[in-house]
């Protein structure tokens, strides 16, 4: 609720410096749409203010609260309109440039995503938007520019895990395992799981020659058994001779990696359970023969990492809207942040 207040309220700030001469819905009507909003009740929110935005009555703030509401309501049409219309009376605005080069993201336009979101990021140097630069230019293949926003977004907020997961793809590429394995383990952290997660931490393992890591001795229950894991220590065999001793290596290795991935049944089709890439009703999105590892495929662009395949750490390339699901389950990539 913070988080929607604050938006909203930089919402509002983005309408400063209209004239007092500017008509607009009364200041009443202007808070009910704020506190509608707030409650999720995105359709509301349309039929209050867009009538007044039609007839050119809508100050920006006003306009810039019905856009949002419309991409909520996954009318991106709509909204482009409305974010054009802004754009007409402040092209400086860094709300609607934002807005503007999310949708064009979404829509693969990843150059005119570009010149707007550079433009808004330079009016406010917001983490989310440096992401979406990281991410726009990673599809057109501008790998340095890439990470250089990527990282920027990471320097304010390290919530999001998908930007650090496509940090640690881009370092396993270059075949630098540790600073790989560091980016992975803070998708991790923000709450990214999956069989991809596992198989590319034991890729930069591998690359550190971290197959066991330091093997260490403990005590344990009687009877553990080689592959079983205590406080997420891989047991690798009992100490000859002690009762209750046994070698173990530490979690931090590609065979704990390789145990977790034995763990997770093929037929179970789990998928990458990071915050961003939950359908509308909290649920991973399901699989099927149109997605790989809960997330569509298509041979379209722009390339995304929602699976690199087995052979490389090429990405699989992630489609403009999934297949699998209908509105309002219909809007959710792992590299589309939801509308706040």
């Amino acid at each position: 609720m913070r988080t929607v207040l604050a938006l909203l309220l930089t919402v509002q700030a983005a309408s400063c410096g209209e004239t007092a001469t500017t008509t607009s819905a009364p200041a009443a009507e202007t808070d009910k749409a704020l506190k509608l909003y707030a409650r999720g009740d995105y359709a509301a929110v349309v039929r209050m203010l867009q009538g007044p935005c039609r007839r050119g009555q809508g100050r920006i703030q006003d306009r810039l609260l019905l856009a949002r509401a419309q991409l909520h309501l996954h009318r991106e049409a709509e909204a482009l309109a409305i974010l054009e219309s802004v754009l007409e009376s402040d092209a400086e605005n860094p709300e609607a440039n934002a807005l503007m080069g999310r949708i064009l993201h979404r829509r693969d336009k990843h150059a005119e995503a570009i010149a707007y979101l550079r433009r808004a990021y330079r009016l406010r140097r917001d983490p989310a938007t440096a992401a979406m630069l990281g991410r726009s230019h990673y599809a057109l293949g501008n790998v340095a520019k890439a990470k250089t926003y990527l990282e920027k977004a990471l320097e304010k907020d390290i919530r999001d895990p998908d930007n650090s997961f496509l940090l640690g793809l881009i370092h396993l590429r270059h075949g630098q395992g540790a600073l790989a394995e560091r980016y992975l383990l803070l998708a991790r952290d923000a709450g990214m799981t999956g069989p991809e997660l596992h198989r590319l931490l034991g890729r930069a393992y591998l690359l550190q020659h971290k197959e066991l890591g330091p093997v260490l001795l403990r005590s344990g229950p009687a009877g553990a058994a080689p592959g079983d894991i205590i406080d997420g220590q891989v047991v690798l065999g009992p100490v000859a001779g002690v009762e209750g001793r046994y070698k173990v290596c530490t979690r931090y290795s590609a065979l704990y990696e390789a145990l977790q991935l034995l763990k997770i049944p093929e037929s179970a089709s789990p998928g990458v359970t990071s915050p961003p890439c939950r359908s509308a009703c909290g649920r991973p999105w399901p699989g099927g023969s149109s997605a790989r590892n809960g997330r569509p495929v298509s041979t379209t662009r722009p390339p995304w990492p929602c699976e690199p395949r087995a052979t490389d750490a090429r990405p699989w390339n992630c489609s403009s809207r999934p297949t699998t699901c209908t509105p309002p389950q219909s809007r959710c990539c792992g590299h589309w942040p939801a509308w706040p």
